[in-house]
């Protein structure tokens, strides 16, 4: 059963998502997709969806939906937003049954801690658009994918529910909820020196580790700048190097001497030098750092990145257990007629207990 979400205004950075589209890289197309993957997992064992299921991205602010023609589980992930369903306040990593004609709103990020910066819609079934190049996400720098390849915008109906390959997806029966992980709170962003990291003196490295930063303003699905204080030099930019392949998580020193962490949509290859790589148990907190929260930057070993990694796809595998029903408080219910408040009840009779 399909139907429709509609959107009635909309942030200006909100895109289709989904894991991306791996493999692609030597035929000029990095992978994309969401910029927390950790979110995305949320929103499908909350919903029981396939991990492959596209969401709505909202960087920063979301915007106004209505729901059309049938009625639709959703959840929210990935960076607390103010949100509302007709003007009453929506919980964070909770799945919720909309009806038809509801509007649910969703603001901007709520300040304070964990903060981030990237939220995520996910609806029951998935959001359905033509699949480009093997996946359904947007790809904001090459023009594929979601709706013509670009950011989202008020008017457009997306439609909803599991495809034929998807029917066995399984929609929840009652309201669930996760805890709120550890990452979003990470102020110690973990690395490895980087493939040109030797080009660039003791003295530099040392600095990269003993500096606090943050991320400046000029942040996308690209790349995101560091912010160095007026106070603070440059670094130094070793502007001589031949191009070579990228990867997410690079922090390339680019000509001004500000480094520069590449994420889901950079370049598939660059010619600025590579000083270290955020690990990939990392590249969610780093994505979802708030612009202007210090941080520092902690160096590890391989072995201990790979462990990070481990544990990262551990917790990921260990969501859809995780999920628990929501107990909520009488307070909080406007219809007893709306819940089932008798599951469970047992004949005093029964000589079995």
């Amino acid at each position: 059963m399909n139907g429709f979400l509609e959107i009635l205004s909309v942030g200006p950075a909100v895109t289709i998502q989904d894991l991306g589209r791996p493999g692609y890289a030597r035929f000029g197309l990095s992978t994309g997709g969401a910029m927390d993957s950790y979110a995305l997992a949320e929103g499908a064992a909350l919903l029981g969806n396939q991990k492959h299921d596209a969401v709505l991205e909202m960087a920063g602010y979301g915007g106004k939906y209505r729901i059309l023609d049938y009625p639709l589980w959703i959840a929210l992930t990935g960076a607390a937003m103010q949100s509302s369903v007709d003007g009453r306040k929506v919980d964070w990593r909770c799945s919720l049954l909309l009806t038809p004609g509801q509007v649910l709103e969703v603001g901007s990020v709520i300040e304070g801690t964990p903060g981030g910066t990237y939220g995520y819609l996910h609806v029951a079934g998935g959001i359905r658009v033509e699949p480009e190049i093997g996946a359904m996400g947007t790809h904001l720098r090459a023009g594929v994918g979601g709706v013509d390849g670009k950011v989202l915008k008020a008017g457009t109906r997306l439609a909803i529910g599991p495809s034929d390959e998807d029917s066995d997806s399984k929609p929840p029966q009652k309201a669930m909820m996760l805890p709120d992980p550890e990452y979003l709170g990470r102020r110690n962003i973990r690395l490895l020196w980087g493939p040109q990291s030797e080009r660039f003196s003791q003295r530099t490295r040392q600095r990269l580790l003993d500096e606090t930063f943050a991320l400046s303003h000029r942040r996308d699905r690209m790349a995101m700048r560091l912010h160095l204080e007026p106070d603070q030099p440059p670094f130094e930019s070793l502007l001589t190097g031949l191009s070579d392949p990228v990867q997410d998580g690079d922090i390339q020193m680019t000509g001004d001497g500000v480094p520069a962490i590449l994420v889901r949509e950079h370049q598939p290859t660059g010619g600025y030098p590579r000083i270290a790589t955020v690990i990939t148990a990392d590249h969610a907190a780093v994505a979802q750092l708030p612009t202007g929260e210090p941080f520092r930057f902690e160096l590890v070993t391989l072995d201990q990145a790979i462990e990070a990694l481990k544990i990262w796809r551990a917790q990921i595998h260990a969501l859809a257990q995780a999920a628990q029903p929501v107990i909520r408080s009488p307070e909080d219910i406007d219809n007893l007629l709306d819940y089932n408040l008798i599951d469970g009840v047992i004949s005093a009779g029964d000589q079995s207990l």
